[in-house]
């Protein structure tokens, strides 16, 4: 949450927005890049996490998160921060005996489902308002990183009456796509205009049913590693026809385009054989619906093990964001 919210609304000094927070807390404790180099001093047991958030503790998490400044991010999710804030002090007791090895008190999985009852929803609206997108239309037109990949766009939006858009294209003769959507973050103030401030674009570089051809990944992401630091996401498809890469809309024009060409690039060039298939020929369609769950959580573990190779702004396919949309409710926490 803190990754997705500060990188949307502060772009490239999203990092130095969480530092400067440390520092108007008058306590900023353990400098997380400190933590990070402690953890690649041992190449062995490393993890492929190289952001600074990654290696903060809890306290140093809290502190952004109740900063003045940028609690408006997270607000709309979180309730007050005087009730999260008393939550916390709650729950505190029991993630320390946990983390020391001593006995729970009786009510403490009670408190622990009671939070989680709480949180539940706000995550929800976390998690979907990442898919809650839009084409442009209307006076969005004119967005120079629409207007630079439209004719590549195998089906956009058309006016067929005053302020009435439809889906209009067709792919036909096209072996390769890219659509180009945004969204806004809940907390993002839009007024007047086209404002870029918790405004991301969504690029999805697709491979047309026609072409029969499944993305290589491993080439791809690795091809793109110096695209990477100003990427919020880059979502894989367990079909391998597509790839969603993330951008916020804080980045310049240029920067953004020239991004979204070698993606586009990488995606007309580098092939495999697909994942699915092999594990389908492994286990033939089952008949029985535990069967087919199987299969399905079998698929999903491969790309999930896969992404795993790289930081977490690679989404396997069976995380929310690469699913999960407004019109989806649902419970997370199970509580």
């Amino acid at each position: 949450m803190v990754y997705l919210e500060t990188k949307a609304h502060l772009g490239a000094s999203w990092w130095s927005g969480a530092e400067q927070a440390f520092n108007r807390s008058g306590a900023p404790g353990i400098p997380a890049e400190k933590s990070l180099t402690r953890d690649k001093k041992h190449p062995h047991m490393s993890t492929p996490e190289n952001d600074p958030l990654w290696f903060l503790s809890f306290d140093s998490l809290l502190k952004i998160i109740f900063d003045e400044a940028l609690w408006p991010l997270f607000s709309t999710y979180l309730t007050t921060k005087e009730l999260l804030q008393a939550r916390f002090t709650e729950i505190a007791p029991i993630r320390n005996r946990i983390g020391h090895n001593r006995t729970l008190h009786g009510d403490d999985m009670d408190r622990l489902r009671q939070m989680l009852r709480d949180l539940d929803q706000g995550f929800w609206r976390f998690c979907t308002s990442f898919n809650d997108r839009f084409p442009f239309v209307g006076e969005r037109r004119t967005d120079p990183v629409y207007q630079h990949f439209r004719d590549r766009m195998a089906f956009d939006y058309a006016e067929v009456e005053p302020n009435k858009w439809a889906l209009v294209g067709s792919s036909l003769g096209m072996s390769q796509t890219v659509s180009v959507e945004y969204s806004y973050r809940p907390s993002a103030i839009v007024t007047e205009g086209f404002p870029e401030k918790g405004r991301l674009y969504h690029f999805n570089f697709s491979q047309t049913a026609s072409s029969n051809r499944h993305l290589d990944y491993l080439r791809i992401i690795d091809a793109s590693s110096n695209s990477h630091p100003m990427l919020v996401y880059i979502i894989l498809d367990s079909f391998q026809q597509k790839l969603e890469v993330t951008v916020p809309a804080l980045y310049p024009t240029e920067e953004i385009i020239k991004t979204a060409e070698h993606f586009f690039t990488l995606c007309g060039n580098y092939f495999t054989y697909s994942f699915r298939e092999q594990i389908e020929k492994q286990n033939p369609l089952p008949d029985t619906d535990p069967e087919i769950f199987e299969q399905y959580d079998a698929v999903n573990r491969a790309f999930a093990d896969f992404a795993a190779r790289w930081p977490h702004y690679v989404i396997p396919p069976g995380n929310p964001f690469a699913f999960l949309g407004p019109d989806c409710p649902c419970s997370f926490f199970e509580a």
